[in-house]
């Protein structure tokens, strides 16, 4: 009995071996995270989303089709209505913005350290008071893929903070953001 068992190991450790061995093809991406770009503007405020296209295949496997080419207006329809069920902001009483997407689009691109990578820019925004500051509420991508996380920047790169999903809440804990 052993020897057929040590014949066995053999076998499966010579057919596992090419395995081990072979060059795993990488998915490139710039960054590992969502981030996110906020502008405040004198009529309101603004939000450029960029997100891998590798990440958003995980929470919408309908978007597995988006490297084909160019966005069609049903892809781009069919995103807009994801990103605005994943993208709310509300004043600090708790008064809800109405957001609109403006903009969607995918890039390819190329990177010295990472390769070809694709991502989805997402153009957002919402009337508010000049100076008042709101709370975002964006779990796109973050509601399936638990350890993602959305980088959030003013538009000059100043980091203003992470999102992330909360196990223990079952939800991305909104981010204040202070008016300049």
């Amino acid at each position: 009995m052993p020897a057929m068992r040590n014949k066995r190991m053999r076998h499966f450790a010579v057919l596992l071996l090419p395995l081990l061995i072979a060059p795993v093809p990488a998915l490139a991406h710039p960054m590992p995270d969502t981030e996110i770009a906020v502008a405040y503007k004198e009529d309101g405020i603004g939000l450029t989303i960029h997100v891998s296209l590798s990440d958003l295949i995980l929470a919408v496997p309908a978007s597995a089709g988006l490297h084909d080419g160019p966005l069609t207006q049903s892809e781009r329809e069919s995103l807009a209505s994801y990103f605005s069920e994943h993208i709310g902001i509300v004043t600090t009483s708790g008064s809800p913005l109405s957001v609109s997407i403006d903009n969607i689009r995918l890039e390819r691109s190329e990177d010295a350290e990472v390769g070809h990578y694709e991502e989805v820019e997402v153009e957002a925004s919402a009337a508010a008071v000049s100076g008042q500051d709101l709370i975002l509420h964006y779990d796109g991508v973050l509601h399936q893929v638990a350890n993602h996380r959305a980088i959030v920047r003013y538009a000059d790169g100043t980091v203003i903070g992470i999102i992330r999903f909360s196990l223990a809440e079952k939800r991305a804990i909104p981010l204040k953001l202070h008016a300049p």
